[in-house]
């Protein structure tokens, strides 16, 4: 039998959409991880040092 393909929801569909923007274009890639770390700091200073 052949397997049904995923059938993706909203979220889902607009993650693939996303992850494919992130493949073509470095720079959103590069701005995401670099909003990544920054809300990742910004909470440990928030969190640890306040």
């Amino acid at each position: 039998m052949i397997p049904k393909p995923l059938e993706l929801n909203a979220i889902g569909s607009g993650a693939a959409q996303w992850w494919e923007t992130m493949d073509r274009r470095p720079i959103v890639r590069l701005m995401f991880v670099g909003a990544l770390i920054l809300t990742i700091a910004v909470s440990v200073w928030f969190f640890l040092l306040d």
